[in-house]
């Protein structure tokens, strides 16, 4: 199986939450890793790769890595999330949906 074979595999995995249907043993987890790196999906990929045993051989230092840049990824994005919400709550509360209020109040 190719690389971007299994990479999309990874991510049907991910998504449907199953186990991945990988029975190869010569992964090469860092062209993975950095394939999932450049197409964005390295938080989605990492998830279902854990659900592999064969990914314990992958290097150390890798899922190290990978699992770093997750959990800052995961962070970084509740953390945008949070502010999106603030934003929209007082817009509601101002009534800017229906062309009421202003946009001055909101950040007073």
């Amino acid at each position: 199986m190719k690389e971007d074979e299994i990479l999309l595999e990874l991510l049907r995995a991910f998504m449907t939450g199953e186990v991945p249907d990988l029975t190869e043993n010569n992964i090469i987890w860092e062209k993975i890793y950095e394939s999932s790196i450049m197409h964005n999906v390295f938080p989605m990929i990492y998830e279902a790769a854990l659900r592999l045993p064969v990914f314990d051989e992958a290097k150390r230092e890798l899922r190290q890595i990978w699992k770093r840049q997750t959990v800052a990824s995961v962070m970084s994005q509740m953390q945008r999330t949070s502010r999106f919400l603030a934003i929209y709550r007082a817009i509601n509360k101002e009534g800017l949906w229906a062309g009421k209020g202003s946009f001055e109040n909101i950040f007073c």
